[in-house]
């Protein structure tokens, strides 16, 4: 899985590239994390396990970076299904998981 990881990664920095997106694949984040955000979080009350909306924010919240963390209030609404023992039990580990990634690396990119 690090290698398909490392290979994401290297995608997006070249695209960032390829568009002449200033600040690589972090000015990339910047610029399109809030809009993807806004669009997947219309879908939350049906995401199941194999919801590609779930799969995106997940990766968009673990690839994002610093620049994700001004759109953390807009996730909520996704956090909010852990507490909600009438969903899907795999979306709820899911997002328990994300959740204690972020609480990890939060840290990280508020304290440079």
């Amino acid at each position: 899985m690090p290698t398909v990881s490392a290979g994401a990664a290297d995608t997006v920095a070249m695209l960032a590239g390829a568009i002449g997106l200033q600040g690589g694949a972090e000015g990339l984040y910047a610029q399109e994390s809030q809009g993807v955000l806004a669009g997947i979080m219309q879908s939350v009350d049906s995401w199941r396990r194999d919801s590609k909306e779930l799969q995106v924010f997940e990766t968009l919240l673990r690839s994002g970076g610093e620049s994700i963390v001004p759109h953390l209030e807009m996730c909520m609404p996704a956090f909010a299904l852990v507490a909600d023992a009438n969903k899907d039990a795999d979306v709820r580990s899911c997002l328990i998981l994300l959740l204690d990634y972020l609480l990890v690396m939060i840290p990280h990119y508020t304290h440079h």
